[in-house]
Formats: structure tokens, sequence, C-alpha cells
């Protein structure tokens, strides 16, 4: 594996062997935490311990003293949910270090940064309460994640996927609070949950 690093000052790379079993982990870990009743506690942190050996370790001394990180994944470790990879040295959630987010290519990073007064967000969190949810479990703390976002917040009834569609080109930014799936193996089952 080779890790590209970029911060304020400096540029570099790693270069780390993986674990045979490194992609069979990816799904392993997919799998129990997409189903959470048949997750193995001990399991999953293992494999959190493991993910963060082989991708968060090479590159210890180049995120001290940060607070952000941008993750730019490729192929498979696009799956990996970086925030719950644990530090096994003290069990310590990489969420817990830093402020995370995902990107798709370093093209994005810096460009196309809004000034102040053009950060205008279209908002949705539809599963704010029992109401709308059917088999969708609630996301409890969905509404105050969006709740003071400049722009247009649409919480419950109103998160609908009509208002979505109809505001979508308003707005530079996009926030949904809400459950969604992606299959690989059949694309088209693919979705974003909104209300109802």
């Amino acid at each position: 594996l080779i890790c590209f690093y970029i911060t304020k000052n400096q540029f570099g790379y790693t270069q780390t062997l993986l674990a045979r079993d490194f992609t069979a982990n990816i799904s392993r870990l997919r799998k129990l935490l997409n189903s959470p009743d048949a997750g193995d506690r001990k399991t999953i942190q293992s494999l959190t311990n493991d993910l963060y050996i082989q991708l968060i370790s090479p590159v210890t001394k180049q995120l001290e003293n940060k607070k952000h990180l941008v993750i730019i994944p490729y192929n498979e470790i696009g799956y990996i949910p970086f925030e719950l990879l644990t530090d096994p040295a003290n069990e310590t959630l990489l969420l817990s270090k830093f402020a995370i987010r995902y990107n798709y290519s370093t093209n994005f990073i810096g460009e196309g940064r809004l000034p102040p007064e053009r950060y205008r967000v279209l908002a949705m969190a539809p599963f704010t309460s029992a109401s709308g949810a059917r088999d969708q479990p609630i996301l409890k703390a969905s509404a105050a994640e969006v709740q003071d976002l400049k722009g247009k917040v649409l919480l419950g009834k109103e998160a609908t996927k009509n208002n979505f569609t109809t505001l979508l080109g308003q707005y530079p930014i996009i926030h949904l609070a809400t459950h969604a799936i992606a299959n690989d193996l059949a694309p088209i089952q693919s979705f974003i949950s909104f209300y109802g």
C-alpha cells in the first residue's frame, strides 16, 4: 500500500506491505457492521485494530498535532469507516483524535471553497422521529447535526425525495443526515432514504 500524505508543511508517501487478509478483513468488517445483531464486538475490535495498524500507523508521525483528517480512499479502502479504526496502543477511536472527512480526489482539496456569504446548504434529516421511519431506525442526533447549518434545513415530513430534487440545483452544498445502502452486486438497488 502506498499512502500519499499532504499537510500544510510537507508532502510525501509511505509504503507498507499489506497482510494477505487485508481485503478479506475489510469485507468481514463491512458485513459485521451491516448486521449489528450478528456483530461480535471482539472481532470488530480486532479488525479495526488491524486496519489501524496497516493504514494509520505508517503516517502517525505526519499526523502529530493535526486536528483534521481528509481521507481519499482507493478501491476497497473506500468501504472502511475510518472513524471506527482503533489505536491498539490505547484503544482510542480515530474519530476521537480527528475531525474526519472524505474526498474523491486531491483536485477537490482547497479548490471550490466558497466564501462564507455563499456557503448555503440544503440539509435534510428525514428520520428525526418515528413518523416516516417505517422500517428505518430513527436517527436521534440527525436534527442536531443539521440545525445550525446556513441554508435550507428540512426535517421529518419535509425531507422528501420530491423536495430534494426540486431544491437540489439551488444549493452548492448538500448535507443528508439519513440512511443509505450501496449495493455493489446490484447497483440499481442502491438508495438514499427520504421521508416516506
